[in-house]
């Protein structure tokens, strides 16, 4: 799942872990955030590389591939 700040990732990171719990689900979800000067993911607090341009970055959450899981199991009755 992409979002265009923190705030955003944090926001769908615990509506995505308050879906899962409903449904007796659980999983560990991650923040990051692409560096594009190092061309890798990083931790949303970690220095930039050394051409990285200070701004709102992407994040990205193991949340969207976790819902699609959850709920393929969902549809197909493993749960």
């Amino acid at each position: 799942m992409y979002t265009g700040s923190a705030k955003a990732a944090e926001e769908a990171k615990q509506t995505a872990l308050a879906v899962l719990e409903g449904q007796s689900q659980f999983a560990e979800v991650r923040l990051e955030r692409w560096d594009a000067s190092g061309e890798e993911w990083r931790g949303p607090e970690e220095p930039a590389g050394h051409d990285d341009k200070q701004g709102p970055g992407r994040l990205r959450s193991t949340a969207t591939a976790l819902l699609k899981g959850a709920a393929g199991a969902a549809m197909r009755g493993d749960f």
